[in-house]
């Protein structure tokens, strides 16, 4: 019975002018010109501003390390050039050693680096953990040289030049990182987000996965907008006429979206995998899983809006609602641009939730990806039987 109820609606739907538009030509536009925007660059350098304010050799041995980076691109400049540059998207964050930098670190404390972040950035978390790594080391150097400096005046060494002592310090420190860090670091580039050198991937933040994400839930959407135009046409009454019931209509609707959101992403998946060579394609069963589950989840949640009479109450302004939820989400652009409270708050938004679950899946985080799945099927459950509790 289900499976036939899901067969009628689905093709009183196709008939809808549209609809056949929404769920297939759309996807492919879409993954066409968002694949064009967000191709992988050959190019692999993150273009950042450089602002050295101390000018000290704590700071020109920063950014000599900084320099050797084959990660990322520096732009040697003044701090007003800095912010002129990050404002007109030149490069993807600023970041200035400020006066006092080395002094810091011979209090044997660590300094404090001022960054300005673009908006657009992808890459800036990366760059934070590079520079990072250098202020780390080269504060290491100093604690090293004020213990030492301590144990000679403990001992009751004479210091005949205390500077000199210092110095001699730093560079034997320094000499143990001739071969790479004295203790190695295991990190895989995929947690890093940025891929190999040669071929840089964008977007797996932002657009297209985030516009896809956006565009499943404006799907979403439209679920309570088709029964309430069903029943208007007396369908919703001739099913119950024959059922008894409406709820199997209301789980057959409901699995019927959730079937066209899974191939809305396989579309647009396997477009952007052909043509651009950017996709999730990779992992193909997890990313579809992810859209699945998260097309399930957000069916789920404007059914159960429909039948409590949310949607009919808020009007045309759910459209815009969904629009705004969208744009918050990290859907276009990372969250990690918000504030720490608001980044905590935004996280509540499905659009968002669905944004943090490919992140985890991207860097092979399955664990994670596991439990948002299920987590999505499980709310799914329990609000298309809130639903359909309050069926007649």
């Amino acid at each position: 019975m289900k499976v036939k109820l899901m067969q009628a609606i689905g093709s009183r739907l196709f008939y809808q002018p549209g609809f056949f538009v929404m769920i297939l030509v759309l996807p492919i536009l879409l993954s066409l010109v968002m694949g064009a925007v967000y191709q992988p660059q050959e190019e692999g350098a993150i273009p950042i501003a450089w602002v050295d304010e101390d000018d000290s050799e704590a700071s020109v041995f920063l950014t000599g390390l900084m320099r050797e980076e084959s990660m990322v691109r520096l732009v040697e400049t003044d701090r007003e050039t800095a912010i002129d540059l990050v404002q007109g998207y030149q490069v993807e964050g600023a970041y200035i050693l400020p006066e006092g930098f080395e002094e810091t670190m011979r209090k044997e404390l660590i300094p404090q680096i001022e960054m300005l972040r673009s908006a657009s950035s992808l890459g800036a978390d990366a760059v934070g953990e590079l520079i990072a790594s250098g202020v780390i080391r080269i504060a290491s150097h100093h604690r090293a040289a004020g213990v030492i400096l301590r144990e000679y005046e403990a001992q009751h060494q004479p210091i005949d030049d205390r500077e000199a002592l210092r110095k001699e310090i730093l560079e034997h420190a320094e000499s143990y990182w001739e071969d790479g860090p004295p203790i190695p670091l295991q990190v895989r580039e995929e947690e890093k987000g940025i891929g190999s050198m040669e071929e840089t991937p964008r977007g797996i933040l932002a657009a297209p996965y985030g516009a896809l994400v956006a565009m499943m839930t404006f799907f979403a959407a439209s679920l309570p907008m088709v029964i309430q135009y069903e029943k208007k046409a007396g369908t919703w009454q001739r099913i119950m006429m024959v059922t008894g019931t409406e709820k199997v209509a209301y789980q057959a609707t409901l699995h019927l979206y959730t079937l066209i959101q899974a191939f809305m992403a396989f579309v647009t998946l396997f477009v952007l995998d052909v043509f651009f060579d950017l996709s999730y394609w990779g992992k193909a069963g997890i990313s579809l899983l992810i859209f699945a589950g998260y097309g399930y989840f957000v069916s789920a949640l404007f059914l159960f809006s429909e039948r409590m009479k949310i949607i009919s109450k808020l009007g045309e302004s759910v459209t815009f609602g969904v629009l705004l939820i969208c744009l918050v989400s990290g859907c276009f652009w990372t969250t990690a641009i918000y504030p720490a409270a608001i980044q905590s708050f935004v996280l509540i938004l499905p659009p968002a939730m669905a944004m943090r679950i490919l992140e985890q899946g991207f860097i092979q985080n399955y664990w994670w990806v596991a439990v948002g799945i299920l987590c999505w099927f499980v709310l799914g459950i329990f609000l298309s039987q809130k639903t359909l509790k309050t069926g007649r």
